[in-house]
């Protein structure tokens, strides 16, 4: 098979580097009123929550920003915005934020995320206050003690309306113990490949198909 690649990251890059690479380009359009989407993808045990996240004991405690991933280093660069986080467990989506913090704003528009809370945000130390005290869905597989088993979405809006997509996939695996969920997000994945495919021959991708790209139909 033959594949093509916009950039490659070898494995001794930084943090900040695979940041600067792949979210950072995407901010001076954001503060322009244009939406960007991000995603982070691969097998079970790949890496992908702590490149979203990073080493979220350090980002709690203040003291390094050096393991810092996507996330809080769009934090800290975008300012004030509103913040929203939720997972898609099994076709279905939750709110991982407290709807009754006192930074809530709004519940989203959207008619598949009525559920989902928006929160107003100053600051990257308590945004990632807000993103570490929630519990996403996970499962010990036999390679990673907990690996990811929904699609965690993190939605930074700023003042535009325009709003910035990180999106930690859920790792994609044989069904085994947690059939249900492995061919749930297998689907939701395959959907996903067959919106890219769609987009790439100038066709309208099938974005009903699963919540994942529903939500994002918009932007496709």
């Amino acid at each position: 098979k033959e594949y093509e690649f916009s950039a490659i990251l070898e494995s001794h890059v930084s943090q900040e580097q695979v940041y600067d690479t792949t979210v950072k380009p995407y901010l001076p359009g954001l503060k322009n009123g244009q939406s960007a989407l991000v995603f982070c993808y691969g097998r079970t045990n790949a890496g992908k929550t702590y490149t979203v996240f990073g080493e979220q004991q350090q980002q709690q405690g203040g003291d390094s920003s050096s393991q810092w991933g996507l996330v809080p280093r769009a934090l800290q660069d975008l300012g004030s915005f509103e913040l929203s986080y939720f997972e898609i467990y099994n076709e279905q989506i939750y709110d991982l934020l407290p709807s009754n913090n006192a930074t809530t704003t709004s519940t989203d528009t959207h008619p598949l995320l009525k559920c989902v809370s928006r929160h107003t945000v100053s600051n990257v130390q308590d945004g990632m206050q807000l993103i570490t005290n929630t519990k996403r869905r996970s499962a010990c597989n036999g390679k990673n003690a907990r690996s990811s088993r929904s699609h965690a979405v993190c939605r930074l809006s700023a003042s535009t309306s325009a709003d910035l997509w990180i999106i930690d996939l859920a790792g994609s695996e044989r069904p085994g113990r947690q059939f249900h969920e492995a061919v749930q997000i297998n689907t939701s994945l395959s959907t996903l490949n067959r919106c890219f495919l769609a987009l790439r021959d100038n066709q309208k991708p099938p974005f009903r198909e699963s919540k994942l790209t529903h939500i994002l139909g918009h932007l496709w």
